[in-house]
Order: structure tokens, then sequence, then C-alpha cells
């Protein structure tokens, strides 16, 4: 296991930030929902910007990075802070996604953690590595499926180990035809 010194910084966290895919962020439009933290990893003076690694995953981003300039969002304002020895082996959270009923598994039922999310491959399986910045954290994970009912386990994970966590979900029931009130003749 690794160890890496780094700076963690908070900044206001606006709606248009959800949707960031690369390049340098600023500030364009939206609320502000909230405060985010990440870690300043380093930063670039030629493009006037910090670059960042953020807890949502690969599929965030850059790879799980971004570039922020410098001024935005009260990054440079708010609380920052060394930290100095997180480990860089992340924990991991492994399962399968059945159906309650038939006990097959689902293909494409979406796995979540917080703003991390994957789609099962043909057999039911997800895994999801790479997102838990704490040394233990307990998290909700969700999975869900077209025609099935949504469900959530709790799981307490921590950087160094492999969990399973394995869904049950149950179809959704059809919805009812509204059925015309009967007539009888007089």
């Amino acid at each position: 296991m690794s160890q890496k010194i780094f700076k963690g910084a908070c900044f206001d966290l606006y709606s248009d930030f959800y949707t960031y895919t690369g390049g340098i962020y600023k500030h364009v439009a939206g609320t502000v929902p909230g405060i985010h933290c990440v870690a300043i990893v380093g930063y670039d003076d030629n493009t006037g910007c910090w670059i960042c690694k953020n807890s949502w995953g690969t599929g965030w981003g850059e790879q799980g990075f971004f570039r922020i300039a410098y001024g935005q969002c009260n990054i440079e304002s708010m609380g920052n802070f060394g930290v100095n020895g997180i480990a860089t082996i992340p924990g991991t959270i492994t399962g399968t996604v059945f159906g309650k009923k038939s006990q097959k598994p689902i293909e494409n039922a979406t796995v979540r953690v917080g703003y991390t999310s994957i789609n099962t491959d043909i057999n039911g399986n997800y895994k999801l590595l790479g997102f838990i910045p704490l040394l233990s954290v307990l998290l909700e994970i969700t999975a869900d499926a077209d025609g099935y009912i949504g469900s959530t386990e709790s799981a307490t994970v921590s950087t160094t180990e492999t969990i399973t966590v394995n869904f049950y979900l149950t179809i959704e029931p059809p919805e009812q035809p509204i059925c015309p009130s009967k007539k009888y003749p007089m």
C-alpha cells in the first residue's frame, strides 16, 4: 500500500459541476446545492487551474479527476487542509443482482453508491472500486432495473477489503387497467 501527501480543499458545488466531462471547469450556471471537498493533487500555472481528484469514481470527469480555474467557486478561500497517508488501494464492492422470484441474474441492472454507478454484466455481476476515501465507511448501495422495484442495502467497507453485496429485486406489479363501471338494465 502506497501513501501520498496532498492538499484537500472545499468549494461551492454548483449544479453544473455534476455534468463536467473535461477541460477546465468554470462555473457557468446553476444553483449551489452545497459544498464539496476534493483532493488537490497539482496545479498548472500556464492554464491557471488546480488539478483535483474527485471521489465519484473514474466514470466521472477526466477519469475521476478534474481541473478547476483559479478563484472559481471559492476553492482557495474555504477550508483547505493537508493530509498525509491516505491509502491508494481502494475498497471494493462486488455482487450480483438477481430477480427475487426467478433467482436468475438481471443483466443491465444499475448499482449505485453515491455518485458512482455501474451496470451489471450479462451474468448480473457488478464491481465497484476506487471510491472510498476513508478507512471505513457505512454505505448505502442501491440497485434497480427496468420492470423491477429498486432495493437498497447497507454495508460497511474499508479501504483494503472486498465485500460482496447481492440484491434480490422484486418484479413491479403491472398497472391495473381501469374498468368501466357495469351498467345494469332497469
